[in-house]
């Protein structure tokens, strides 16, 4: 049996072998039309583009949209459409000896003075002008629900909310069996107050208060960001920020605001910060590549080898992105490593073939003429290049036929992107390789191309590779002791047992606020809700 598969195997890898044989002596052969039909072909899958859309709504990214929830979630919409909560005010005041906190009846009149300038605040949208109650709901008590405030005790009345003392807010809410005269039913303390103190069962202060406002929803989606988008609600949502966050609110020791719209700016903030760190990083990986592919020399040098090496990868990304696009397939949150991913999945590939060319001896560099030491060089390394590759590809095939539409997108994407990586390793960087090498041998500068160096130059004398030598020389030679091959099982052993160990402490969590930059005021909400415990349910609809 062993023999069978090993004649199988033999097979299949001598009939690869000789096909990229034959295909590295075609593209050495002809390296520069192979880098325009490559680049021409990259750039025809781009047109796919077109059709790119975003996707950042969490019932379309993780929830089966052939699942019951989504059909239940989709009658609902159309029946009853959803409301846009787009303010909520979280203001803060602790209790001092004496004070009741934000239930001080200063704290309260200023409340209603920020109320009336919320209410007051005109927006303008698309050229045309709205007020709130354009924007808002009936004002009249037992109408719609338009917003949640403690205000709607005395119904929003300002003069009687003017002549209020500390003592008439403190009796009004110790009142027995207290309706909301303004939204009906009993008055709901945890909705708007957070931190509550009571003496006896008798509420005496509070930490912190709240407001919600909502509007109607006016929202259509916009594939260029995957989410719902309401510029009239926008709007309305900047002008309310800025009057909460405007600084005139003194009674407060702290005034934190909320709204979608200021999550989804932050959100994208922190997105946008990543993206230096995304240049930072393939800056590093460029260096990492051009320090480790060639020699220290002027001829020897791989700069703008590493830098094809990059470009090839980067084709791949753009054709993995077209055509996905193309067939429909959307862009979600979890795609944005996919640079990272095949960034390393080509750089690996890229590394093996120069490696297999600089192993060649120089008895075959001068007994072969360039393409058919591209041809060589394909036919040692081609085969491990497609192992990879294919095992990389299996993985994210596997991966599609998830029910979860965000994790079935990313892996077509991925599993695309990882396929034309491994084709542009073989062809795009190869002819860069056959170009590269006819360079050296007309012995012309690693850099400028057009400096042809003198037949009498020598490189210097500085020895390269240092990391190979390290595991040549003093790596190997160091695990073939006794000692030191029980100390790395020993300590293999204890780092496997302590990360066992540490995965039964899993804390499984999650918090929008993780996905908001340091500093951000929308995570000062967050950070103030939860210490005061304000609305336990809040977040549910705000959210």
């Amino acid at each position: 049996m062993s023999t069978v598969l090993k004649r199988i195997s033999d097979a299949i890898n001598g009939a690869l072998e000789r096909a990229f044989y034959k295909l590295g002596v075609t593209i050495g052969t002809y390296p520069k039309t192979t880098l325009v039909l490559t680049t021409a072909i990259a750039c025809a899958c781009l047109v796919g583009l077109v059709r790119f859309q975003q996707e950042a709504r969490v019932e379309k990214l993780w929830v089966p949209q052939d699942s019951d929830v989504t059909r239940h979630r989709a009658f609902v919409n159309e029946h009853f459409p959803p409301l846009l909560v787009p303010g909520t005010l979280l203001g803060q005041r602790l209790p001092s000896s004496g004070d009741a906190g934000v239930l001080e009846a200063s704290v309260i009149k200023q409340l209603y003075l920020l109320h009336e300038e919320v209410l007051g605040s005109n927006v303008s949208s698309e050229g045309v002008s709205y007020t709130w109650d354009q924007l808002g709901f009936s004002r009249s008590p037992g109408g719609n629900v338009w917003l949640s405030s403690i205000l709607a005790l005395w119904n929003f009345n300002g003069t009687l909310i003017n002549s209020l003392t500390t003592k008439d807010i403190l009796n009004k809410l110790n009142e027995a069996n207290l309706m909301d005269p303004w939204n009906g039913g009993a008055y709901q303390y945890e909705t708007q107050l957070g931190g509550i103190k009571r003496s006896g069962g008798v509420i005496t202060a509070a930490e912190a208060i709240r407001e919600t406002y909502r509007i109607i929803a006016n929202s259509t989606f916009d594939s260029g960001t995957g989410n719902d988008l309401d510029k009239r609600g926008n709007e309305w949502s900047k002008s309310f920020e800025s009057v909460v966050r405007s600084g005139q609110w003194t009674a407060f020791s702290q005034m934190t605001v909320f709204t979608i719209y200021g999550q989804l700016q932050e959100n994208s903030a922190s997105i946008n910060s990543d993206v230096r760190l995304l240049t930072i990083g393939y800056v590093l990986i460029l260096t990492y590549v051009i320090v480790n592919l060639g020699r220290y020399s002027r001829l020897e040098h791989k700069v703008w080898l590493s830098f094809s090496g990059i470009v090839s990868t980067g084709l791949a990304i753009g054709v993995s992105f077209g055509l996905c696009s193309a067939m429909g397939f959307f862009y979600g949150p979890v795609h944005s490593v996919l640079p990272f991913l095949l960034l390393g999945i080509g750089v690996d590939d890229m590394f093996v073939i120069v490696q297999v060319w600089s192993n060649m001896s120089k008895e075959e560099h001068e007994a072969h003429t360039v393409p058919e030491r591209l041809g060589l060089c394909l036919q040692r390394a081609g085969v491990s290049v497609t192992v990879t590759s294919i095992t990389d590809l299996a993985a994210f095939l596997v991966g599609t036929s998830t029910i979860l539409p965000a994790l079935q997108s990313f892996c077509v994407y991925a599993g695309i992107g990882v396929f034309f990586d491994f084709v542009m390793q073989v062809t795009f960087f190869a002819a860069t390789v056959a170009l590269d090498a006819q360079r050296v041998d007309e012995h012309r500068d690693a850099c400028f191309f057009c400096i042809k160096l003198p037949d009498a130059w020598k490189p210097l004398n500085i020895k390269g590779k240092w990391l190979s030598r390290y595991f040549q020389n003093v790596h190997i030679k160091a695990l073939a002791k006794l000692p030191v091959k029980i100390s790395v099982i020993v300590v293999t052993l204890i780092i496997a047992g302590f990360s066992i160990y540490s995965t039964t402490l899993l804390d499984i969590r999650f918090e929008f606020k993780w996905f908001l930059p340091s500093g951000s005021y929308i995570t000062e909400y967050y950070d103030l809700n939860e210490a005061v415990q304000c609305c336990a349910c809040s977040l549910k609809l705000t959210c």
